[in-house]
C-alpha cells in the first residue's frame, strides 16, 4: 500500500502529533510514521542534523546550556528534531548547547 501526499489530507500539527504518539508507542506507530516521513522526503522535507554543529538560531532554540571553556557555543545534544520543508524551516530543533 502505498501513501499518497496530499497537503489537504495532513496538516504540520498532525504530523508533529504523529511524532508526540511515536514516543508513547513506538512499535504500533513507528512503521507509519518511517512510511509517512520517507514520502515526505520526497516532496522536500529535511532532517536537521545538528549534534555537535555550531548553535544557529536560525534553525534551532537552545532550552539548555552546559558551561565549557567559553568558546562558540556547540550544538551537544538534540531534545526535538527539527525539520526544514523545501529549504524553509518548518520546525527549529530544540537543543542543548555548550560553549
Amino acid at each position: 500500500m502505498s501513501l499518497q501526499y496530499s497537503k489537504s489530507a495532513m496538516s504540520t500539527k498532525a504530523w508533529l502529533r504523529g511524532e508526540a504518539a511515536y514516543l508513547r508507542h513506538p512499535d504500533e506507530v513507528g512503521p507509519l510514521l518511517n512510511q509517512m516521513l520517507s514520502e515526505l522526503k520526497k516532496h522536500g522535507l529535511e532532517n536537521l542534523d545538528l549534534e555537535a554543529q555550531p548553535f544557529d538560531p536560525a534553525v534551532a532554540e537552545a532550552v539548555a546550556h552546559e558551561p565549557g571553556d567559553g568558546g562558540e557555543p556547540v550544538v551537544t545534544e538534540v531534545l526535538r528534531s527539527g525539520y526544514l520543508w523545501k529549504g524553509r524551516v518548518l520546525r527549529p530543533a530544540m537543543v542543548k548547547t555548550k560553549d
